[in-house]
């Protein structure tokens, strides 16, 4: 157990890094197009992982159970860092003197229904939709005991994966459909191929094609969906993008095994990294938005060559930070539902004395 908690931590840890990096050149991209870094992309598949880890260590329970499991993880940490993004996005337009309410009420709500995370915090679309799929997952997916179970969840994944391209293809988002609904099925996608093939996934018969397969990427290129706007570059990649990405979760995982077990030394700060992925996760987005506000504010041309770095030394100085404040959501949380749940023994209680 300690093992595998090892190479998951040093996948998560490497996987959200690699994010942050990708997102902060994105940033570069539209402040200092000059001086971006080139971004490496053997990592297509980083959020496919993600979902795919997930149903990797996932057990069904009743919805009730699923519901309050999930919203103690998941819509709880989305909500505050949704407060928090939203704070600073009127702090920052209050600032620049451009604030406008419509924009900031209505307009706030309506991103958030179509898109599913709130200004300031783009990365939260995650939250919601991990939230999403593990409800369905829940009501949809096999027990794992039943015979066949990994031939069911590979048909379910198809089923959704193709759900998700037809959104793609038939280019539903221009019919204003929210975004979740086709990230949802593709999330839950790789969310079923976690869930029935994950304990495959050390056996040479598995290994061995999905090495070659990813080392097929390496050579002739990664193919890789966005999967948050659900966009790709065509719908041949589309397609190939679901069992590339398995081959490659499949081969990174088994590189992170090896790693964890033989170069400790090594992979020690990406498990350090991974221990305290959500945190790291659910605050970055707020650091490059308030850069790229901070540069439109006050006109700041002399260091936009440095904008990349700038962005990765401010998620230094601010993880630190936001832990402090995650611990301290965490308590209240942990508070009021210890109250909640003491005030309904009490009320069971005394009900059942009458």
């Amino acid at each position: 157990m300690k093992e595998r908690k090892q190479y998951i931590d040093m996948g998560a840890g490497i996987m959200v890094l690699w994010i942050i990096f990708g997102h902060a050149n994105s940033v570069v991209y539209f402040t200092a197009p000059d001086y971006q870094v080139n971004y490496p992309y053997f990592l297509f598949f980083a959020m496919f992982w993600f979902f795919y880890k997930s149903g990797q260590f996932f057990a069904k329970r009743t919805m009730a159970e699923e519901w309050v499991k999930d919203s103690r993880k998941l819509i709880y940490e989305f909500a505050f860092w949704s407060a928090v993004g939203y704070a600073l996005y009127l702090f920052f337009h209050r600032l620049a003197h451009n604030l406008v309410w419509r924009d900031a009420t209505y307009g706030i709500f309506k991103e958030f229904l179509m898109e599913g995370h709130i200004q300031l915090n783009m990365p939260l679309w995650f939250l919601l939709t991990l939230f999403l799929v593990r409800q369905v997952a829940n009501c949809i997916l096999p027990d794992k005991e039943d015979k066949d179970s990994w031939l069911k969840c590979v048909v379910i994944a198809l089923i959704w994966y193709g759900i998700a391209f037809a959104c793609y293809h038939f280019n539903l988002r221009a019919q204003s459909l929210p975004l979740y609904v086709a990230n949802s099925a593709s999330g839950l996608a790789c969310f079923a191929l976690g869930y029935g093939l994950s304990k495959y996934e050390t056996k040479w018969w598995m290994i061995a094609p999905c090495a070659l397969g990813y080392l097929a990427c390496c050579i002739w290129g990664f193919p890789g969906v966005g999967m948050r706007e659900n966009v790709c570059a065509s719908s041949l990649v589309y397609l190939i993008t679901l069992p590339a990405s398995l081959c490659g979760i499949v081969t990174f995982n088994g590189l992170c095994r090896l790693c964890s077990r033989y170069l400790s030394f090594v992979t020690a700060p990406f498990e350090f990294c991974g221990k305290y992925a959500m945190i790291i996760y659910v605050s970055h987005g707020l650091v490059y938005a308030a850069v790229l506000l901070l540069f439109d504010i006050y006109g700041l041309p002399s260091l936009r060559p440095y904008t990349l770095w700038l962005i990765l030394g401010a998620y230094a100085l601010t993880i630190p930070l936001c832990y402090f404040f995650e611990r301290l959501w965490d308590y209240f949380i942990r508070i009021v539902t210890s109250r909640i749940t003491k005030n309904f023994h009490k009320t069971d209680s005394f009900i059942s004395q009458s």
